[in-house]
């Protein structure tokens, strides 16, 4: 019983473990279950949050828009100016129809133009081009991208999404380039007028003062040096092609000269700088003007085009004002058609546009769709996308045919040429479309735009900016599409696409006609003149046919030279007697046969040409020229159409395009059979490797013919081709045998065997005819034996020239480097008078100057060396004129300082020469008695500025002429030239006492003092005034009595111009003749120092005058003169000459002035009086004032220093 009872004992608590246990674990996983759960609620609830965060974002910026809009459509209703007269009013610069395509056609031209009615319309809702399909963008996945959202991530500072009206301190974006920044703020400040946020300044002065203009000029085209010639390709001339180089070799279309596109020298970075906000704000621009800026900033800046679509989308954002709103859309439409924005920004200005006004927004989203597919524009907007944006509608422009059609086709401001060509293509059925292009013609010239990703509307964009330059109205400019055949494949077959060969027909014949295409012999021209009859005509032979044939055909200068009577019978008699009439052929393989003639006969005017530069490469007579690319090969020919090279396709071994663009341009490297390497640069390379690589290609798939390149023995198996290295091998085509399988089945040119050959064993050759034996024997050589030929070329190359140079290593190497070795010491000589090395460095210098004592500037440099530590280092790059004087090897400056008595005198003037430091030189050459006063002064065409004494004479030119160059190739639009006169006066008349110095008086003072007295600026008695009119007259005229008659029609270069209504001119001359009388036995020296002593008595002698325009005192007339001299500042009543004011130096508290004022605080800073002055002299005055005062705080400090030493 006891045993039983524990083990029953026993078993309940095992099994009450076992349960136990088993609880434990249900409940852990038990617990896990529900901590998984609660982990995907918790994920579920918080992705519902963000949705639900998201959608209400949504929802409260669709409320604020529908806020907005109420507002918007509440101010409309009080508003009278309705939304279309409101987008009137923006685009008011446009005329009510813009023009193009206006005037008369280019000469060659006329007789499409009385075909101009037959106007084949294309449906306006089709676009050009079938675009290619994109992605379709998720409304939802959309909505991420808010443009809050990317204001919070990547403004700068304090900025917001939402609409503003003031300025900005920084730019929106970080731009690590500090000019991209300057310019954000530029652009920043023009958006901000051209949506009326901020009004447009009422007065501009011409005279800017500051270091750049911030303005882009219009003429994009010409900012970047770029031409339309360089837009196009090289000019098509289609007249006046007279004279041949020889036979078939037909006439090159040459580099345009277009004078009114001048070339405009490329700007360095510091040049383009833009200051923020400054010389804008003074200068009123019109709506076009500004759009211009805007756009050219985003065309020439690619790092700033994000900063642009934020400035607009910011200003867009919650802005209250209708007027502003609706300007900022039409701007930010604009923009869409002429640059894309980064793929950051992408989806955030998409989402933005497609939540736009109804008018506006699928407008802009498509126009965005199209310039991101097709790429930026490098010209501005034209007139006629100006208008197609005013009314949101395609524009249309007309091109025409060589048949004489004209088709209407839409564009938008992203059509290139290739989809023109397409849509033509499509319209008329057109298949084999290559080698078609798109012409622009402007007057008497014809460029090609080719078939490629150039913009139509940037070429009409360039026409108008010509006619512009030229003083016409660019609206109007009368420029044509032409849709032509340009240059033709190796391989092409007319009788593929008749469509084709009927364009190509009709476009000879014009040519012929016209002069385009010309024949060296007179029965050529017949002959192709009786195809053209057959095709028309067929057997009609009619003298009624024949005149017309012959009108079609022959030149006007072909009918000078025969008469129209024999060339219709010769044209009449060639075509009886045709093959074509005997056996009755088909008119369309007579003109398949007219079309072979032309391609082999002008094949050279059938081509595309490209300018290139020679980087490297074997020598050739010059390192510019053009590249000529036709069926039959590449050609280098120079301007006046010498040939420099000619490759035909089999020589061609490989050409391939540098991936990074260097400063020069992207390279292209062609590599031919003769083991010639030529590297091109060219800003055409892509067009140019794609073209020649198209027709490599096309030509190995057609070809007939390869080079065996290894020895293969003879098989025992007789489908296998034996040959030698070097055999020709004739391919046949078999279906058994292909290319892509790795064999081809061939005969052996030299055994007539036929046979398989593994592809891998042969070349085959890029061409449809048989190759010449120097093609085979090239193919077979080794890289090493093709250098060796390529060097021995250039060594009879050299021998056939004239011999210019020694053969002596020693001797070679020394002419070969001594004209680098001569630029590097010039470049040194410069470099040790701009600054010095570090101390490190110094010691290695000197040694280095020291041990080449026998090159001639060796010494030189080591002299400037030492004036320049001793001097210290420039702050600007040199001088033009110290680069062309050591150009010249000449180590001495010399430049020219004028006086103001009309003479001049050369000084030297050394690179670290200070101001002072020639003051002193030329005071101590002309024996003046001190320097003190005395100032240099550079004469512009605009301003004479004074220099300052304390910088280097060189860096004040360039600082001043760079300036001046920069205004006025903005202003102007022309190559920023400068010319500059450098002028030595006195500037502070302090210590002049008449008789003192006499070479000063006769020198400086009366000549700077008389223009003063004759202004009127004195005020002076009338007895003084006779007095000093006779001895002006002395002065002038000396003895010479016989120009008393004169006295009347000069008078005014005798007396103040204040004075001259005071007596008749009989009095004034009677007045001035007994005063000369009494000075009659003076000389002229003592003459003008007796003027200076009368003048000398008056308080306002030595004073600078300046009429200013002032708004502080209303007890002063608005137009007052002020005086500057060494007592201070006088105000001084323009009329009476009463003095208003006088204001010593110690009573001016503070002064400032700009390019349209001058400000000057009389008393304390706190309480005192301000003199509000506007004037375009303000820069003179400040420096004036400043000088003065800085003299008296010299003479302060000297006094100071003499009673205290230190």
């Amino acid at each position: 019983m006891l045993f039983q009872a524990h083990c029953r004992g026993y078993l309940l608590r095992r099994e009450k473990f076992k349960k136990l246990q088993a609880v434990k674990l249900l409940q852990a996983h038990t617990r896990g279950m529900l901590a998984r759960q609660a982990v995907t609620r918790l994920k579920r609830e918080i992705h519902l949050s963000a949705r639900e965060k998201a959608a209400q974002e949504v929802e409260r910026r669709r409320q604020q828009e529908a806020i907005l809009q109420k507002k918007r459509e509440a101010s409309s209703l009080s508003d009278s100016i309705s939304d279309q007269e409101m987008v009137d009013n923006i685009f008011g610069f446009l005329p009510s129809m813009v023009g193009g395509q206006e005037g008369n056609a280019p000469a060659g031209f006329e007789d499409l133009e009385e075909k101009r009615a037959v106007l084949q319309e294309v449906d306006l809702d089709e676009l050009p081009i079938e675009a290619p399909p994109e992605e379709e963008l998720d409304e939802r996945e959309l909505e991420e991208y808010s443009f809050s959202k990317f204001a919070a991530m990547y403004f700068q500072g304090s900025a917001t999404h939402t609409h503003i009206r003031n300025r900005l301190r920084h730019p929106l974006l970080y731009h690590e380039d500090e000019s991209d920044a300057l310019a954000s703020l530029a652009v920043w400040w023009v958006i901000l007028r051209f949506m009326g946020d901020i009004p447009e300044p009422r007065v501009y002065v011409k005279e800017q003062q500051g270091p750049v203009e911030s303005e882009i000029p219009q003429n994009q085209g010409q900012r970047q040096g770029r031409r339309l010639s360089t837009l196009a390709g090289l000019e098509q001339k289609l007249l006046k092609r007279k004279k041949h180089s020889k036979p078939g070799a037909g006439t090159l279309k040459k580099i345009p000269a277009i004078p009114e596109e001048r070339e405009v020298p490329v700007r360095s970075k510091e040049e383009d700088v833009f200051i923020g906000e400054g010389p804008l704000l003074d200068k009123p621009m019109s709506a076009l003007e500004k759009l211009h800026f805007i756009v050219g900033n985003a065309i020439l800046r690619p790092d700033i085009r994000d900063e642009i679509y934020s400035q607009i989308c910011k200003q867009l954002s919650e802005n209250g004002s209708r007027n502003s709103y609706y300007r900022g859309w039409i701007l930010l439409s604009i923009c869409l058609g002429i640059f894309p924005p980064t793929e950051r920004f992408s989806k955030f200005l998409n989402n933005f546009i497609r939540i736009g006004p109804v008018g506006y927004a699928p407008y802009c989203v498509e126009r965005l769709r199209r310039t991101t597919a097709n790429g930026v524009r490098c010209e501005p907007p034209s007139w006629l996308e100006l208008q197609a944006t005013k009314t949101k509608k395609p524009m249309t422009v007309s091109v025409t045919l060589m048949d004489g059609r004209n088709l209407s086709v839409p564009l938008d401001s992203a059509s290139t040429a290739a989809e023109v060509c397409q849509s033509l293509a499509k319209k008329i059925n057109l298949h084999d479309i290559f080698g078609f292009s798109i012409y622009i013609a402007l007057y008497e010239k014809v460029w090609s735009l080719g078939g490629g990703k150039d913009h139509i509307l940037d070429a009409i964009s360039q026409c108008e900016q010509v006619v512009k330059g030229q003083g016409g109205q660019e609206q109007h400019a009368p420029w044509r599409l032409y849709f032509r055949k340009e240059i033709f494949v190796p391989w092409h077959d007319c009788r593929l696409d008749m469509v084709s060969t009927d364009l190509i027909y009709r476009q000879i014949i014009r040519g012929l006609k016209f002069g385009e295409y010309t024949c060296e012999k007179d029965d050529d021209v017949v002959q192709l003149a009786a195809k053209h009859y057959y095709i028309q005509y067929k057997t009609n032979n009619l003298e009624e046919n024949s005149r017309r044939v012959v009108q079609d055909c022959i030149t006007n200068t072909q009918l000078e030279a025969k008469s129209e009577s024999k060339w219709i019978q010769m044209v009449s008699a060639a075509h009886s007697k045709g093959p074509f009439i005997q056996a009755k052929i088909d008119p369309g393989i007579v003109k398949c046969e007219l079309v072979d003639f032309a391609r082999n006969t002008w094949h050279l005017l059938f081509s595309r040409f490209f300018e290139v530069s020679k980087f490297a490469g074997p020598p050739l007579p010059k390192n510019k020229f053009i590249i000529v690319i036709n069926w039959k090969g590449i050609s280098f020919i120079d301007e006046k159409e010498k040939r420099l090279l000619d490759l035909s396709y089999p020589e061609v071994t490989g050409i391939s395009t540098s991936s990074a663009a260097k400063a020069y341009g992207q390279s292209v490297s062609l590599s031919t059979l003769r083991g010639e390497d030529y590297v091109l640069t060219s800003a055409n390379t892509v067009d140019i490797t794609d073209l020649i690589l198209n027709f490599l290609k096309g030509l190995k798939e057609r070809s007939q013919y390869a080079v065996a390149l290894q020895d293969i023995g003879k098989q025992d198996d007789a489908t296998f081709l034996s040959c030698k290295k070097g055999d020709l091998i004739v391919l046949l085509k078999d279906k058994d045998f292909a290319t892509d399988r790795g064999w081809v089945k061939g005969q052996n040119d030299r055994t007539n065997q036929i046979g398989a050959i593994a592809t891998d064993s042969v070349f085959i050759l890029p061409t449809l005819e048989k190759p010449s034996e120097e093609v085979l024997n090239l193919i077979t050589l080794s890289p090493e034996q093709r250098k060796s030929i390529a060097q021995n070329l250039q060594k009879e190359t050299a021998a056939a020239e004239p011999r210019i140079a020694p053969y002596s290593l020693k001797e070679y190497s020394y002419e070969h480097f001594r004209y680098s070795l001569e630029n590097g010491w010039q470049l040194m000589w410069m470099c040790c008078g701009l600054f010095t090395p570090s101390p490190v460095l110094m010691k290695h210098t000197q040694r280095f100057l020291e041990s080449r004592r026998r090159e001639p500037l060796a010494a030189d440099c080591l002299q400037r060396l030492q004036v320049a530590l001793r001097m210290g280092a420039r702050k600007l790059p040199p001088h033009q004129v110290e680069v062309d004087a050591i150009q010249q090897m000449s180590t001495q400056i010399f430049h020219k300082v004028h006086f103001p008595n009309d003479t001049e005198e050369i000084f030297e003037v050394g690179s670290s020469t200070r101001i002072r430091d020639l003051c002193q030189s030329i005071a101590m050459h002309l024996k003046l008695i001190s320097a003190e006063g005395f100032s240099l002064f550079l004469k512009t065409p605009d301003k004479v500025l004074s220099l300052n004494d304390g910088d280097f004479f060189f860096d004040s030119l360039r600082q001043i002429t760079d300036w001046t160059k920069k205004a006025k190739r903005v202003k102007d639009n022309t190559p920023g030239t400068v010319n500059y006169v450098v002028f030595f006066m006195r500037k502070l008349w302090f210590n002049v006492l008449p008789g003192r110095d006499l070479q000063a008086d006769i020198i400086f003072h009366y000549p700077q003092e008389l223009p003063k007295y004759l202004r009127g600026y004195h005020k002076c008695a009338k007895e003084d005034v006779i007095t000093l009119a006779g001895l002006v007259f002395k002065i002038k005229f000396n003895s010479d009595k016989s120009y008393f008659v004169t006295i009347p029609k000069i008078l005014k270069d005798l007396v103040p111009v204040d004075h001259l209504k005071l007596m008749s001119t009989e009095e004034w001359k009677k007045n001035i003749i007994a005063s000369y009388n009494k000075y009659a036995g003076k000389t002229v020296d003592e003459a003008k120092l007796s003027f200076l002593k009368i003048i000398h008595r008056w308080p306002t002698f030595g004073c600078a005058f300046f009429e200013v325009k002032q708004t502080s005192e209303p007890t002063f007339p608005d137009i007052v003169m002020i005086a500057i001299s060494k007592q201070g500042v006088t105000l001084i009543h323009p009329k009476t000459k009463d003095v208003l004011a006088n204001y010593p130096f110690n009573r001016i508290a503070n002064w400032c002035s700009g390019s349209t004022y001058f400000h000057m605080t009389i008393g304390s800073l706190v309480k005192g009086n301000k003199i509000l002055c506007e004037t375009s002299l303000g820069y003179k005055m400040d420096d004036l004032l400043t000088s003065y005062v800085n003299l008296y705080l010299n003479a302060v400090n000297k006094q100071r220093n003499s009673r205290f030493p230190v």
